[in-house]
């Protein structure tokens, strides 16, 4: 499940411990631990199918709005104006204790090597350094500003972001990535090696 930043403080604060789905068919189950962020996990302890108009006021307040009419009117706007005929009300619990990251136990080096070998085989020239630094410039930027930015169509770099993202550089939200800190350390690793090679 994705959530925006706003919301992801708000769960790892207790604020927020519902949320409320437009999905067409369950995405999640009672009992099973999903990944939340690269630090953590939520607990779904249950999954509720209700017409929107019965969501209570304490679910709502627990999915992080001020009550029923405000959740009721979200979930119009991502619903093209009107209510659906049921959502998918979801309530988890998070779990602080870390899951184990792709890419962890990896020095910095190794990892800006892999990318770096990554660049130079790719037949269409270097793509992970402009991902990273667009990233990094615009977080919380839609996939296709994004790819319309570095020239480049919408589903091959969300493909591309996906490879960063299971090194464990990027994380995603409901709208946007972000780097994480070895993200971050990586990019500025290759930046100083294209200065480098620059300068030679």
């Amino acid at each position: 499940m994705l959530f925006t930043g706003p919301q992801m403080k708000g769960i790892v604060a207790g604020r927020i411990t519902v949320t409320v789905r437009t999905w067409n068919r369950a995405l999640v189950s009672a009992g099973k631990p999903y990944r939340f962020g690269n630090d953590a996990y939520l607990v779904v302890e249950s999954v509720e199918v209700l017409p929107p108009e019965e969501i209570g006021a304490a679910d709502a307040i627990g999915a992080g709005f001020d009550g029923t009419d405000a959740l009721l009117a979200d979930i119009r706007t991502r619903s093209n104006g009107e209510l659906p005929a049921s959502v998918y009300v979801v309530r988890f619990r998070y779990v602080g204790e870390r899951l184990p990251r792709p890419g962890e136990g990896k020095p910095i080096e190794e990892l800006t090597d892999r990318l770096a070998k990554i660049d130079a085989r790719s037949a269409r020239g270097p793509w992970a350094l402009p991902a990273l630094q667009a990233i990094a410039s615009r977080p919380h930027t839609r996939a296709p500003d994004l790819a319309a930015e570095l020239g480049r169509d919408t589903l091959p770099f969300k493909a591309d972001v996906r490879k960063l993202k299971e090194m464990g550089l990027t994380r995603s939200f409901e709208v946007g990535y972000d780097l994480t800190d070895s993200g971050r350390e990586v990019l500025a690793q290759l930046e100083a090696r294209a200065r480098s090679s620059a300068s030679a």
